[in-house]
């Protein structure tokens, strides 16, 4: 900020010396433009954050496209079976994700692992292997080719008294620099 203003006060310096007064207009209008350039600007509204039912085009680190939809939350998710009990005091969350490839490359990963759910305090919670009543996992490896899709479930086990607030999405099992969001509740 401090060299910025040294910029502008050598330009006002160099206007103010100018021997030609034709030119300090021109001069002068440059700098008028230089320093809205730099001038606090009001902040950019928000974007409107997805939320269920909306659709995010995500890159992968290979040149992978990939259509990601949240199609429903399901809070809490009853259990398979009794195996896929959450501890106690915990419960299951799973979030219906659609993934399909718009790209022209096969998208291969183990989409859970690209997951997070985050709760209204901030907290960040990954994925679980527990499989849900509502409909099948997207637990394991899926190679999805360019024009096809995949639909199911990444489920997480999530304290009783916290509140689900958005989920985030990631390719390549999270670690693409290209992440989604959604707001899951109202």
């Amino acid at each position: 900020m401090i060299g910025r203003v040294w910029v502008v006060l050598v330009l006002a310096l160099a206007v103010g010396c100018s021997a030609e007064p034709d030119k300090q207009a021109g001069i002068h209008g440059g700098l008028v433009d230089l320093v809205e350039a730099y001038s606090p600007q009001p902040p950019r509204p928000e974007p409107t954050p997805a939320g269920v039912g909306s659709s995010i085009a995500l890159r992968g680190n290979d040149g992978e496209v990939v259509r990601v939809t949240v199609m429903e939350l399901v809070d809490p998710a009853p259990p398979k079976d009794r195996v896929d009990q959450p501890g106690a005091g915990f419960r299951l969350v799973a979030v219906q994700l659609q993934l399909e490839n718009t790209g022209q490359t096969p998208y291969q990963d183990a989409p859970s692992n690209g997951a997070n759910l985050i709760d209204a305090r901030g907290q960040q919670y990954s994925h679980t292997f527990s499989q849900v009543s509502p409909g099948q996992t997207l637990g394991g490896t899926h190679t999805i080719s360019p024009g096809d899709s995949r639909l199911g479930y990444v489920v997480f086990e999530l304290p009783e008294s916290e509140e689900v607030a958005k989920m985030q999405y990631a390719l390549n099992s999270g670690y693409s620099r290209h992440v989604g969001e959604w707001k899951l509740k109202p």
